[in-house]
């Protein structure tokens, strides 16, 4: 079973300065887009080893990112959902650690309309 927790507050200061650092994600900046951070273990198994805390479409995976539903963001969610393999996390190297996170922030972009303007959802925060 996968256990679930908060990041440390050097990973989110690691976020930040990868959302603040890189210019791909500067619009995103701007437009004040939230990201809830989580981090993410598996179960260990009876030889020692762990399973892997992640996968998408079946294949084991370091980080997901997914944006949250409309009405997610009206009861207080933020805009967007990153999940990391603490496991993966904790061996992984400085440089890792941000290409992870690059990776993960370069999942979202700004919805535009016709006119090249950032589309607002229903209650007036950007759309991502």
């Amino acid at each position: 079973m996968t256990t679930y927790s908060n990041p440390t507050q050097e990973t989110e200061r690691m976020l930040h300065d990868v959302m603040t650092d890189f210019s791909e994600f500067q619009p995103l900046v701007a437009a004040g887009m939230t990201v809830q951070l989580s981090m993410a273990s598996g179960s260990e198994r009876k030889d020692g080893t762990r399973n892997p805390a992640l996968k998408c479409h079946g294949v084991p995976a370091h980080g997901i990112a997914m944006r949250y539903k409309l009405q997610d963001r009206v009861h207080g969610s933020k805009d967007v959902k990153i999940t990391l393999d603490n496991d993966c996390w904790e061996m992984a190297t400085e440089d890792e650690r941000k290409a992870l996170l690059f990776h993960e922030l370069y999942h979202f972009d700004l919805k535009l309309d016709d006119a090249g303007d950032v589309k607002l959802d229903d209650i007036g925060r950007s759309e991502v």
